[in-house]
């Protein structure tokens, strides 16, 4: 008997299920237990994040200095521009374009490379299965912040 399936043998010693062959197996279902120290893991989180509302909320005493005003806020999203007589886009959405344009292609860049490397991951060409293999270990290895910097 195997440690997650058991097989059901039949008589000839052949393992055959209804479905025409096929080997017939019940998986066990997994047990789950839950132990004192899931209790005490979960009652620790639980009073960490009360004590973290508590803190931040007006009885905690741990208040911001600064107070924010949303009424600042829509003219750093447009601004009316009269030269043209229209709205324009201002910082924050501007930045917020910039942001959506560079995800997108990056998002393109990556599966256009991720696509060319996977293929030659399975070429039979040596000299592309060492190339895609060097840059998939550099890229894997290398923490994002410091892709981020070299970029």
């Amino acid at each position: 008997m195997t440690d997650r399936k058991i097989f059901v043998e039949m008589k000839n010693g052949k393992r055959q299920g209804k479905h025409g062959g096929l080997p017939l197996h019940i998986t066990r279902k997994m047990k789950f237990k839950i132990t004192r120290l899931d209790i005490l893991i979960l009652l620790f989180l639980t009073a960490f994040i009360a004590y973290f509302i508590y803190c931040l909320s007006e009885g905690g005493g741990v208040t911001s200095p600064y107070r924010w005003s949303w009424a600042a806020m829509p003219k750093y999203l447009f601004r009316y521009d009269p030269e043209s007589g229209t709205w324009m886009p201002n910082m924050l959405m501007r930045g917020l374009f910039t942001t959506l344009r560079l995800s997108f292609w990056g998002i393109i860049l990556a599966a256009v490379i991720g696509t060319v490397m996977g293929l030659c991951r399975t070429s039979r060409s040596l000299f592309l299965r060492t190339v895609s293999r060097i840059y998939v270990g550099l890229i894997r290895n290398l923490p994002p912040l410091v892709i981020a910097f070299i970029f």
